[in-house]
C-alpha cells in the first residue's frame, strides 16, 4: 500500500465527516436506536473504502467522491420535505392572550361585528322551487356535513375541520351549512324543489371573507327532531334520503342526493375538488361523472392522487352508503382544502364560493335532467 499525499488524506477525512453528518441528521430525523453506533460503523466504513479507492483513482475520480455524499445528502433532505403532510380534523383551542399592561398599546376603539342569526321558524320540506325553469320535477336532497350536537367539543357542536387565517378560525360545518343554502336559492330559482337532512337558521347568514360563518345553531332534521352527531346522526341524514324516495319517488322525474364537506388536510401545496360516490352494483354513476367533469373543466381538480376527481369508498360515509341511503344517484363533494390559500379563499368569498358550487353541483345537475328527459 503506497503512502497516501497530504491533499488524498484530506479529502479522505473530508468525505469521512460528511458521512458522519448525514448519518446523525438521519439518525436524529427518524429517531432510530442507537444512531451514533451506526453512525461510527458508517464512517469508518466509508473512509476505509474512500482510501482504497483513492489509490487507484485520479484527481477527477477523487474529487467526485468527495461531491457523492453532497448529491446524496439533497436528495434525502428533499424527500424528507416533501413527504406527504399529516392530516388535521381537530378542534382548535384559542390561544391565551399574554396580559399587556395599558400603556403599551392605545386603547382599542373598534370592534369586531358578531353576525346575528335570524330567530327563524323551521321552514317545511321539500322547499318548493321559487319558479319554473329547467330542473322543474327534480328534487334534491342536501346534506350540510358535519354541524350535529356534539357535548365533548367546546362549541356544543360538531365543528368539522377548522382552519386558520389571519389569525381566526374558520369551521367546516359553519361553510357546509351556508353552501348548501346558496346551492338551494341557486337550483329553487331554476325549478328544483329542495329537502335538507339538516337545517339551521344560521345557514341563512352570510359573513365577508374575513369573518367566519357562525356554526349551526341547533341544527334539526326535516321532522324537527334535534340532530345528533356520530352514526345516529349520519344514519338519520341517510334516512332522509330513503324517505324522500318513498315519499316522493312517483312526484319526482329525478331525485340526488348531494352531501357537501370541506377536506381536512393542511397542506398548502394541495389543493382542489373532488367528488365520492357508492361504487356498488345498483348505483347511477352519471351525476358522479358529470360533476367530475365541471371539476376538470373549471380547472378545481385536487393536485394530489394523480389529480383525480373521483373517489369511490362509500363505505367510510355512511351517508352514500347503499345500506343507508336508498337514492340511485348520490355523491359527497370535498369543496376545497382550507390548507391551502386559494381554495380557503374560494371558500370564504360569498361570490367565488357560490361561482364553484354553480359549476360543480348546479351545471351537472342541469345536464342529468336534459338526458333524463332525452333532449
Amino acid at each position: 500500500m503506497r503512502k497516501l499525499s497530504a491533499i488524498e488524506i484530506i479529502l479522505a477525512v473530508v468525505s469521512f465527516l460528511i458521512w458522519v453528518v448525514i448519518g446523525l441528521a438521519v439518525g436524529i430525523w427518524y429517531l432510530l436506536l442507537s444512531p451514533f453506533v451506526g453512525i461510527l460503523s458508517a464512517g469508518k466504513y466509508f473512509y476505509l473504502k474512500a482510501r482504497r479507492v483513492i489509490e487507484k483513482m485520479d484527481v477527477p475520480a477523487v474529487i467526485g467522491v468527495v461531491l457523492a455524499p453532497f448529491l446524496i445528502a439533497f436528495i434525502v433532505l428533499y424527500l424528507i420535505q416533501h413527504r406527504p403532510p399529516m392530516v388535521r380534523h381537530r378542534i382548535v383551542k384559542p390561544p391565551v392572550l399574554a396580559k399587556v399592561p395599558a400603556k403599551t398599546f392605545p386603547p382599542v376603539t373598534a370592534t369586531i361585528e358578531t353576525p346575528v342569526i335570524p330567530d327563524l321558524p323551521q321552514p317545511k320540506m321539500p322547499l318548493l322551487a321559487a319558479k319554473s325553469g329547467d330542473l322543474d320535477g327534480v328534487l334534491l336532497v342536501l346534506d350540510p356535513g358535519h354541524g350535529g350536537k356534539a357535548a365533548r367539543t367546546e362549541f356544543g357542536v360538531d365543528t368539522g375541520c377548522v382552519w386558520q387565517s389571519r389569525g381566526q378560525d374558520f369551521f367546516e360545518a359553519a361553510y357546509t351549512y351556508r353552501e348548501a343554502k346558496e346551492v338551494a336559492d341557486l337550483v329553487r330559482a331554476r325549478g328544483c324543489d329542495i329537502i335538507y337532512t339538516a337545517w339551521s337558521p344560521s345557514m341563512e347568514v352570510e359573513t365577508p371573507a374575513s369573518l367566519s360563518m357562525p356554526l349551526p345553531q341547533n341544527p334539526r332534521l326535516p321532522s324537527g327532531a334535534s340532530l345528533g352527531n356520530g352514526s345516529a346522526g349520519l344514519s338519520a341524514r341517510a334516512a332522509v334520503a330513503t324517505n324522500a324516495l318513498a315519499t316522493y319517488g312517483k312526484k319526482y322525474r329525478l331525485i340526488v342526493f348531494v352531501s357537501l364537506h370541506i377536506d381536512a388536510m393542511a397542506s398548502d401545496g394541495w389543493q382542489g375538488i373532488h367528488v365520492t360516490y357508492d361504487g356498488h352494483a345498483g348505483v347511477e354513476p352519471r351525476y358522479t361523472e358529470l360533476v367530475a367533469q365541471a371539476i376538470s373543466d373549471g380547472h378545481y381538480a385536487r393536485t394530489y392522487n394523480g389529480a383525480n376527481p373521483v373517489a369511490a369508498s362509500a363505505e367510510r360515509y355512511m351517508v352514500i352508503n347503499g345500506a343507508y341511503n336508498g337514492l340511485r344517484q348520490r355523491v359527497l363533494l370535498e369543496t376545497g382544502i382550507p390548507g391551502n390559500d386559494t381554495d380557503s379563499w374560494r371558500l370564504r368569498n360569498p361570490e367565488s364560493r357560490r361561482k364553484m358550487l354553480q359549476a360543480v353541483v348546479v351545471e351537472p345537475l342541469v345536464k342529468l335532467a336534459l338526458e333524463k328527459e332525452g333532449k
